[in-house]
């Protein structure tokens, strides 16, 4: 890996300083000098990125909170019967309780043929329901873990949907010491995560602002290929 790999830039009130070591800008972060919202950037990085989302600067407690969910609205009382008044005219209400009628004594041939064919067509559909689920589940195995291999200085992108407000998970192990950085991004091209230490491994946590697709990014600055197991939530 080049020397200059772990030298770090950072811009605090428009002004540009550096390079300085990843340790300096942890204590930078640490003292308050470097802000969340500052942004850094060292070699291998497509763009600078907000302090914030890279890992080991700040903990979760500078991320923002999910959006709160919209209030359902409450269905209004109904209005209560009113009783008819009792004038001097009128006939006395009834108010003793009416019998009812009485239940049959046993169940019909018809009835109990329908019984059981609704329970059989309720089993039925169950059964019908966990077989499409096993088989969607053995023709796509890996739906959450996919393995990249990638030369030095290569990248790979690929797309998943998240839901608004959930919490997702991304880590990548990887084989050889190399340095692989992972980035998230949204459909507008805008960075909501980043792990772009030197490491080989990459783990990012964070809230998803929207439902929509994202889109993450792999790249291997190298020295040399690496082989690269992406698994998400």
């Amino acid at each position: 890996m080049a020397i200059m790999a772990d030298q770090w830039y950072y811009a605090t009130d428009e002004q540009q300083s550096g390079p300085i070591g990843l340790t300096e800008l942890q204590q930078l972060a640490a003292s308050g000098k470097l802000r969340p919202t500052d942004l850094v950037w060292r070699d291998g990085m497509h763009q600078w990125a907000p302090a914030e989302v890279t890992r080991g600067l700040f903990t979760e407690q500078h991320l923002p909170p999910p959006p709160a969910p919209p209030l359902s609205p409450q269905p209004e009382p109904a209005a209560p019967a009113h009783a008819p008044a009792e004038g001097p005219g009128s006939r006395p209400i009834d108010r003793r309780p009416r019998p009812g009628k009485r239940a049959p004594a046993g169940m019909s041939t018809g009835a109990k043929v329908a019984l059981i064919g609704g329970i059989a067509g309720a089993v039925l559909l169950v059964i019908v329901v966990i077989f499409v689920v096993a088989l969607s589940n053995r023709s796509n195995p890996a739906a959450r873990t996919y393995t990249v291999n990638l030369n030095q200085n290569a990248t790979d992108n690929r797309k998943f949907q998240f839901t608004a407000g959930s919490r997702i998970t991304i880590s990548v192990r990887s084989d050889f010491e190399t340095d692989v950085d992972l980035y998230v991004y949204d459909s507008r091209g805008a960075l909501i995560a980043v792990d772009n230490g030197p490491q080989k491994d990459c783990f990012v946590n964070f809230r998803a602002p929207r439902t929509e697709w994202y889109r993450i990014e792999l790249r291997n600055l190298g020295p040399g290929p690496n082989r690269s197991v992406v698994t998400y939530n």
